[in-house]
């Protein structure tokens, strides 16, 4: 059985966490409301590529190579989903050492 001290630390750990709850909820009532009325805003998705290396420590792609994709990336999302690319700082950075994976199945 809870003493007296312990239920009153978890109802007010309860409350507070109700309370979060609520205030992240509000601004998406907010777009739900607008989406309705057929506002639909962009959202941002910071993007960063990491290119990786072999097994020689060789880069396996060039950032030059890389842009296209990203552009049509940008391209789709935008269009099918309103989102906007937004880069972060790098947007594209080269990893300094190849990654070996694993050989057994991790699970």
């Amino acid at each position: 059985m809870p003493t007296a001290r312990q239920f009153t630390a978890g109802t007010v750990s309860q409350g507070t966490n109700i309370l979060k709850e609520a205030v992240n909820r509000v601004p998406g009532l907010f777009e739900a409301a607008a989406g309705l009325v057929g506002v639909r805003p962009f959202k941002q998705l910071k993007v960063r590529v990491v290119i990786l290396r072999d097994e020689a420590g060789k880069p396996l792609a060039t950032p030059a190579e890389i842009v296209p994709s990203l552009d049509e990336a940008e391209r789709i999302l935008a269009l099918a989903a309103n989102v906007r690319l937004m880069a972060a700082d790098p947007l594209i950075a080269v990893s300094y050492t190849h990654l070996t994976l694993p050989t057994k199945r991790i699970v």
